[in-house]
C-alpha cells in the first residue's frame, strides 16, 4: 500500500452494548468539501467553457482559479443553495481561440508532459462542486472529489479509440493536491517519442513528480494522425494503474468516440468529450444497482477490477473472471444487479446518435453502490448554450422508500419506479427541468444526473459517501481495557478511534476493517463517525478466544474477546433414606399340659441384627490452581510458574499480553520452549515463543480443554 499524507492516532475500547454495525458512522462522509482540485484532459485543439458549480450553504464564499494561466474569479452562494463560476467564457459568445486564455483552452496541453493547469476550487464552507465542460455538441461533467477525499491508487476507465477515421484518443490526466507528490504510473499500452516524451513499455512501470496544481495527461497512440483509423479497440488505457505517495486527483475519458463495437459503428460518428473524475480504489465496492437512462434501450456497462481472481456476476449469472486492471464490457437493457467477490468499479457510456435509438452524444458516468448512497442531494442539472437538453435524474431507492423520496419538497410518484431484480431496491428515472434541484429520502438512496441534446450531453453521479484517505500514521494503544470476558450468545463490541496526530481532531468517514480470527471468525467494515469512532459489534456463538483486529490504511491493532461456556448445572442425585426393619417380637410359646409325665420346654427368643450401609462421602473434584501470583522469576520454586490439577487430556494453557499478543501455548502434546509438562505443569524463566523473558508486567492466562474455557484469569510477572 502506498504510504499517506497525515499522521493520524489509531486507538481502541472496548465496550459492552447492543449490535451496531454501520459503515457510514454517522459523520458528514459525502462529497462535500472546502478545497478541491480539478484538471481537464486534453481535447484535441477544441476549447469549451470550464464551468464550475457549487452547492452549499447560502452566504459561502470562495475563489475558482487557475494559477498557471492567471485566471481567479471570486463567487458567493445565494438563496437556493448553487451558484456557477465560467472560468473562461469561451462560448457566452462563441469565439474563443485555443492559447488566448481568459476566454480560451484550460485543458492540459502536450502528451506525457508536467504543466501547471490545475484548477482550485476553494469555500469558506463545505459545499459540492460539479465540474462541467460545456461547448456545443461536445460537452460533459464530473462529480468533483473534494482534496481530503482524494487517494493514493486508481486504475484507469477510459473507452478505446474510433473506428471510422475521426481524431480520437483514450486519455486520463492527473492533477498533485500537494508538493512533492510522485506517482507511479504502469500503461496498459506502449507509446514512444515524438508522440511521447519518454518510451513507455507496457506493463512497466514509470514514475513522474508534481507539485501542488501541477498536471499530467496521458494520450492513446491514436492521437497522431498518422494511425488514425486503426481497427477498434486497438487503443485504450482502461486498466492503467497509478500510485502516489500523496493524494492526486485523476481524471479519465476519450474524445471524439463512437461507444459499442462495429460494425454497427463503421458508418456513424458521434464525437463528445467525455469527462469523469475517477474514484479511489479505497471507494469502490462490491455491488452496483443499474436502472435504465431515460433515453435509449440500454446502455454499453463496463465492470473494472483491481485485484486477481475477480468473479463478476450479473443477476446472478457469472459472466466474468478478471484479474487486476482487466475490465468486462456488456450492454444492459434491463435493471440488474452487478456484484463481484472483490471491489470493482463500474460506468455506463451513453450510445451517441446513429446507435440504440439514443439522442444526443456519448458520455462516461460512474455508477454509485448502494453502501456509498447518500439521503440527501443537492444537484445541478443540465446547460443550455445552443442546442438545450432534456434533463434526468436516475434514482435508486430501497422498496421501503418508495413514495417517500422527495424532489423539491414533492414526493416521486410510486408509479414511477420499477423493481431492480430481487436487490430490495427500484430504479426510476425521472425529468427535471434546468437548474438546481434538492433530493431527500428518508434512507439512503443512488443518484445520477444526466442530459441529452441534439449532438450533446452530460452525465455524473449526483454524490456518494467517500472514504477519508489517511496517511503516514503512529498506531497509539488506548489505555481502555483491551481484553473482555463474555459468556456465549451475549454480544461484545470492539471500538476503533482514528485521531489525527498534528490536529489532535478526530478523523471521521476513515474506513476501518475488522477482522476476528478465533473461534468466531468474521469481517467487516465501518467508517468512523464525527468522533472519530468505528464500532464493530458481533455475538460469539462459539466458546473459546477471539483475536479482533482493526485496520486502517497500514496501522493494524489486535484486542481480544474470550467466550465462556455456560458450566452445566450438575444433576444430583439424592442418597435414599435407610429404615432400619425393627426385630420381630416373638410369639410367646404356649404352655401344654403333658399327657403322660410333664417336661418343661424352654422359652427362646431369636435376635435379629440389622446393618444400615452408609453413604460414602464424594471426593471434591481437582481445582485449577495457578501460582505462586505474583510470579517472581529469580524466586520462584525452580524458577517457574506452576499450573496444577489440570484435566488428563485435551488441556492447553495460553499466556497473552493485555494487548492480546500470544507469548506462549503449551499442552500435553506440544513441546514448547520454558515448559515442563505435568501435575504441575511448569512455565520456567517467563519464556516466551522465542524462548527469551518477557518483561515484567500484567498478563493473562487462558486454561482450555477442547473447546471449552475452564479458567482465565490475571499473571503479575515480577523480576
Amino acid at each position: 500500500m502506498p504510504t499517506t499524507w497525515r499522521s493520524k492516532f489509531l486507538f481502541w475500547g472496548l465496550v459492552v452494548l447492543g449490535v451496531w454495525v454501520s459503515r457510514n458512522g454517522g459523520a458528514a462522509c459525502d462529497n462535500q468539501g472546502t478545497q478541491y482540485w480539478i484538471a481537464y484532459p486534453n481535447d484535441s485543439g477544441d476549447v469549451g467553457d470550464v464551468v464550475m458549480y457549487m452547492t452549499g450553504p447560502a452566504g459561502t464564499t470562495g475563489t475558482v482559479q487557475s494559477v498557471g494561466v492567471g485566471l481567479s474569479d471570486p463567487f458567493t452562494i445565494p438563496a437556493g443553495g448553487s451558484t456557477a463560476v465560467t472560468l473562461n467564457n469561451c462560448f457566452t459568445g462563441y469565439g474563443c481561440a485555443p492559447g488566448t486564455y481568459n476566454g480560451g483552452d484550460l485543458t492540459i496541453p502536450g502528451n506525457d508532459q508536467v504543466n501547471h493547469y490545475g484548477i482550485e476550487v476553494s469555500a469558506s464552507a463545505s459545499v459540492a462542486v460539479e465540474a462541467a465542460w460545456w461547448e456545443p455538441a461536445a460537452s460533459d461533467s464530473t462529480l468533483a472529489l473534494p482534496v481530503t477525499k482524494l487517494g493514493q491508487e486508481y486504475y484507469v476507465m477510459s473507452y478505446p479509440t474510433n473506428p471510422n477515421g475521426i481524431v480520437s484518443w483514450s486519455q486520463f490526466g492527473i492533477v498533485a493536491a500537494q508538493n512533492g507528490t510522485s506517482v507511479t504510473i504502469t500503461s496498459t499500452l506502449s507509446m514512444a517519442p515524438p508522440l511521447t516524451t519518454r518510451t513507455i513499455a507496457a506493463g512497466v512501470p514509470y514514475v513522474i513528480t508534481l507539485n501542488e496544481g501541477d498536471t499530467y495527461d496521458l494520450n492513446d497512440p491514436s492521437e497522431d494522425t498518422a494511425v488514425v483509423g486503426v481497427h477498434w479497440g486497438a487503443y485504450d488505457l482502461t486498466g492503467t494503474h497509478i500510485t502516489s505517495n500523496l493524494p492526486i486527483a485523476v481524471f479519465c475519458g476519450q474524445y471524439s468516440m463512437v461507444p459499442e463495437i462495429p460494425p454497427a459503428y463503421t458508418t456513424y460518428g458521434a464525437e463528445n468529450y467525455m469527462y469523469e473524475q475517477l474514484l479511489p480504489v479505497m471507494d469502490w465496492s462490491t455491488q452496483y444497482l443499474y436502472y435504465p437512462m431515460a433515453e435509449g434501450s440500454g446502455t454499453t456497462t463496463r465492470v473494472l477490477a483491481s485485484q486477481n481472481g475477480t468473479s463478476v456476476t450479473i443477476n446472478g449469472a457469472n459472466v466474468a473472471t478478471l484479474n487486476s486492471g482487466q475490465f468486462y464490457e456488456t450492454f444492459l437493457s434491463q435493471p440488474s444487479v452487478i456484484q463481484a467477490n472483490y471491489p470493482v468499479m463500474t460506468a455506463e457510456v451513453h450510445d451517441g446518435d446513429g446507435y440504440n435509438n439514443t439522442n444526443g452524444d456519448p458520455y462516461l458516468m460512474l455508477v454509485p453502490p448502494p453502501d456509498r448512497y447518500l439521503s440527501q442531494y443537492q444537484v445541478y442539472s443540465g446547460v443550455d448554450y445552443v442546442y438545450g437538453m432534456d434533463n434526468y435524474l436516475n434514482m435508486i431507492v430501497p422498496n421501503a422508500s418508495i413514495g417517500s423520496v422527495l424532489l423539491d419538497g414533492t414526493a416521486v410518484s410510486a408509479a414511477s419506479f420499477t423493481a431492480i431484480g430481487t436487490s430490495g431496491y427500484s430504479g426510476a428515472a425521472v425529468s427535471v427541468v434546468t437548474g438546481t434541484h434538492q433530493v431527500t429520502g428518508p434512507s439512503s438512496f443512488g443518484l445520477q444526473v444526466y442530459g441529452v441534446g441534439h449532438d450533446d450531453g452530460y452525465g455524473y453521479m449526483g454524490g456518494e459517501s467517500l472514504e477519508t484517505d489517511i496517511i503516514n500514521s503512529i498506531p497509539i494503544l488506548t489505555e481502555t481495557p483491551p481484553f473482555a470476558a463474555q459468556m456465549v450468545g451475549t454480544t461484545y463490541c470492539a471500538t476503533a478511534n482514528l485521531t489525527d496526530h498534528n490536529s489532535g481532531q478526530p478523523i471521521s468517514c476513515a474506513e476501518v476493517d475488522f477482522t476476528v480470527t478465533g473461534v468466531n471468525p468474521q469481517t467487516a467494515q465501518v467508517m468512523t463517525d464525527a468522533s472519530g469512532n468505528a464500532q464493530f459489534c458481533y455475538i460469539g456463538v462459539n466458546g473459546g478466544l477471539d483475536q479482533v483486529a482493526a485496520t486502517s490504511d497500514s496501522l493494524s491493532v489486535t484486542v481480544s474477546a474470550l467466550w465462556n461456556t455456560p458450566s452445566p448445572t450438575p444433576t444430583q442425585t439424592p442418597t435414599p433414606s435407610f429404615t432400619p426393619t425393627p426385630s420381630p417380637t416373638p410369639s410367646p410359646t404356649p404352655t401344654r399340659t403333658p399327657t403322660v409325665t410333664p417336661t418343661s420346654t424352654p422359652t427362646f427368643t431369636p435376635t435379629i441384627t440389622t446393618t444400615a450401609t452408609p453413604t460414602p462421602t464424594p471426593t471434591p473434584p481437582c481445582q485449577i490452581l495457578v501460582w505462586p501470583i505474583p510470579y517472581s522469576v529469580q524466586y520462584a520454586h525452580n524458577n517457574a510458574l506452576k499450573v496444577s490439577c489440570l484435566p488428563a487430556y485435551n488441556a492447553e494453557v495460553s499466556i497473552y499480553t493485555l494487548a492480546g499478543e500470544l507469548v506462549t501455548h503449551e499442552s500435553q502434546s506440544s513441546n514448547s520452549r520454558g515448559w515442563t509438562w505435568g501435575d504441575p505443569a511448569e512455565w520456567s524463566w517467563a519464556q516466551n515463543e522465542n524462548g527469551k523473558t518477557v518483561s515484567p508486567g500484567i498478563y493473562f492466562y487462558v486454561i482450555e480443554s477442547g473447546q471449552r474455557v475452564l479458567q482465565q484469569g490475571k499473571v503479575i510477572i515480577t523480576p
